[in-house]
């Protein structure tokens, strides 16, 4: 039996003891074949060539700051950002981390999405450009911090902004140009690695108004970022992940980032399945700390719930296990709520797009007893039929 993981719905997953399956299940377009073996044995192939996307806010006061051009004094602390004139000129600087792109991948597109705090009509025109660094530091309040910054080659003219007229708004007139040439010599320094901060430099002239982050954290500005899994993944290859596969090496990184950035898992955990929670626990502080492997920290990070730069796993999310046919249908059932048929996902937990139960080991007697198709493979099919 195969199922095919499509984000926009739900996929359906039997797992039990590969305690690193979650990860290497990223690849959207390949199938997961289940074993009833007790191990799943999948392929990830590597010749994709869709756009991935992230969006990082700026999540601390210090992250959005404000200097004074005449007196060179830093404000990190200010309720909003202006864009470029206060009572006198200013340089802005915006940092926003973690960025979850390895190094070389290529930026198709890219933007800063601010949210009006004043209506401001005058005539306004930026200069945007990043911090050269592979690492930016968060802004401090040491005189002339923002400006005296190395920044990069490229930049990027924001020319005749339009009117901010409607306070809280943020649509496409609080939309930067495309910055991803920006973004992309930032990324290309060697010592670039995925989980770093990026910082902007914005000058100019004119008056535009944006919430800060100490006025309201979830108006704070966003960075956009679109990129393309096929620049990093070239080879022609599958790769097959089973009970045989010894190194994790193997496994892109951007496979594990796509994962992270796109899976919102449920997981059906019982004391069987603590195999995998545990595995995975430990997994990233074993792979850092190992000198065999040349893996970037924080690549196989988790948290039970949104996080960024975390895979979202829903830990305990329905109780039972898979042997016991009804319970675990039933479960999986309200634990999804209702259908919503615009987007084949459960209405009471829209977000889950990945379902995972664990076995504790009545695959066999199911078998030899004839109930496996009854209690596992026909529930586990109409499932798939109410929520595609």
């Amino acid at each position: 039996m195969k199922h095919y993981f499509k984000i926009n719905n739900i996929s359906w997953i039997n797992c039990y003891y590969l305690y690193f399956i979650i990860f290497t299940c990223i690849q959207i377009s390949s199938p997961v074949s289940i074993a009833h073996s007790k191990i799943d044995i999948f392929s990830i192939n590597k010749e994709i060539s869709e756009v991935s996307n992230i969006d990082v806010r700026i999540s601390e006061g210090s992250d959005d700051a404000e200097e004074n051009n005449s007196t060179g004094y830093v404000s990190t602390t200010s309720s909003d950002i202006e864009l470029i004139s206060e009572a006198a000129t200013q340089t802005v600087g915006l940092r926003f981390t973690p960025i979850s792109i390895p190094k070389g991948i290529t930026i198709t597109n890219a933007y800063i999405q601010f949210t009006v705090n004043e209506i401001n009509s005058e005539p306004t025109s930026l200069l945007i450009k990043a911090e050269a660094s592979d690492n930016a530091n968060t802004f401090l309040v040491n005189n002339y911090n923002i400006s005296t910054r190395p920044t990069t080659t490229s930049s990027v003219m924001w020319n005749d902004i339009a009117p901010w007229t409607n306070i809280r708004t943020s649509g496409i007139d609080q939309k930067t140009p495309d910055i991803s040439s920006i973004i992309q010599e930032v990324i290309n320094r060697d010592n670039w690695n995925s989980g770093n901060a990026l910082a902007f430099i914005i000058t100019g002239e004119g008056k535009r108004v944006a919430v800060s982050y100490n006025q309201n954290s979830n108006l704070a500005p966003v960075l956009h970022i679109e990129f393309n899994q096929e620049s990093i993944i070239s080879a022609s290859e599958a790769i097959i992940i089973d009970h045989n596969s010894v190194d994790i090496t193997k496994i892109p990184e951007s496979a594990v980032i796509k994962a992270k950035n796109n899976l919102h898992i449920a997981y059906g955990h019982t004391s069987h399945g603590s195999q995998l929670i545990s595995g995975m626990n430990g997994l990233d502080e074993f792979l850092t700390n190992s000198p065999k492997f040349d893996i970037t920290p924080g690549l196989f990070v988790w948290n039970d719930g949104p996080k960024q730069g975390y895979l979202d796993l829903d830990d305990y999310a329905m109780s039972g296990d898979v042997g016991y046919y009804p319970q675990w249908f039933d479960n999986t059932k309200s634990y999804l709520g209702e259908p919503d048929p615009s987007t084949g996902r459960g209405t009471n937990h829209s977000d889950v797009n990945v379902i995972i139960w664990s076995w504790c080991g009545q695959v066999d007697s199911k078998y030899a007893s004839g109930t496996l198709n009854s209690d596992y493979l026909t529930p586990m099919s109409q499932l798939e039929m109410e929520y595609p």
